[in-house]
């Protein structure tokens, strides 16, 4: 059984994965939507990144527990109308992201991207060599 990491080694490991996270979505953002880490922001309770209308809880853990996640993630936001999003990823998984909406801000949503399905296709294949 392995050995649980210490506060400095779960820290780290998170640390890792905000970079590593932040580094394949700036790839596909204009230079005006890029993200970079708040590290005083996230010690202080707030995002571990916002853009584009999003407050970005990045989460590199085994266990999940989303709606917590979600919870920190929409107290960031603290009703500023931007949407709250999780982005996580487990050992030897694809990172994944969750945004918390209403059925309103997704039937809006699915009519934007209705529009750019072509585009959203063509980052899905040139991303699919990225490490998971």
């Amino acid at each position: 059984m392995a050995k649980p990491k210490s506060h400095k080694g779960r820290r780290e490991k998170g640390a890792r994965g905000e970079r590593e996270f932040f580094s394949i979505l700036n790839k596909f953002l204009p230079e005006r939507l890029r993200l970079s880490r708040e590290l005083a922001q996230s010690r202080e309770g707030g995002s571990d990144g916002s853009a584009a209308q999003c407050q970005i809880e990045v989460k590199r853990q085994e266990v999940l527990r989303l709606n917590d996640w979600l919870k920190q993630a929409r107290l960031s936001a603290n009703g500023s109308g931007e949407y709250p999003v999780v982005a996580y990823r487990q050992n030897n998984e694809p990172w994944r992201c969750v945004v918390e909406m209403t059925p309103v801000q997704l039937a809006a949503f699915m009519r934007y991207t209705q529009n750019i399905g072509d585009t959203v296709a063509s980052i899905e294949r040139s991303i699919s060599d990225l490490p998971k």
